[in-house]
């Protein structure tokens, strides 16, 4: 007799997040598919519980490699621009140096942030 998806899902969410992209996801291709499922990935909910976070947004290009070397420093959060916002006025919200606001999104001149409608800033950890 096999368990119902959500069933499943539930207990397969117990297992940490490294043992659910590797051991786990090649058990089977159900097993897998829960994993994995498009609209709601269960190995994100692993993450974000694994980091304290509300909510993993985008997928890495190698889950297996992303989670063997995650810290909760190698993410960031995806914030809207507001209008007036400058590079510096980020920086000082987020307690952040201007290096790393320009870092984590990439910026090479403080006026590229015109160009874009969110920014990024890295998590740190809670403690």
């Amino acid at each position: 007799m096999d368990l119902p998806d959500d069933v499943l899902r539930k207990l397969l969410g117990y297992l940490p997040t490294g043992s659910l992209l590797t051991t786990a996801s090649a058990v089977c291709s159900r097993w897998r598919r829960i994993i994995h499922h498009p609209s709601k990935p269960l190995w994100r909910d692993s993450f974000a519980q694994t980091f304290g976070l509300s909510s993993v947004s985008g997928a890495p290009k190698a889950l297996t490699q992303w989670c063997a070397r995650a810290t909760v420093g190698t993410f960031v959060v995806a914030h809207p621009l507001e209008r007036g916002d400058t590079v510096a006025s980020i920086a000082v919200r987020h307690s952040m140096s201007l290096g790393e606001v320009k870092r984590a999104n990439g910026l090479l001149s403080e006026h590229a942030l015109n160009l874009r409608t969110s920014y990024l800033v890295p998590v740190r950890d809670a403690s």
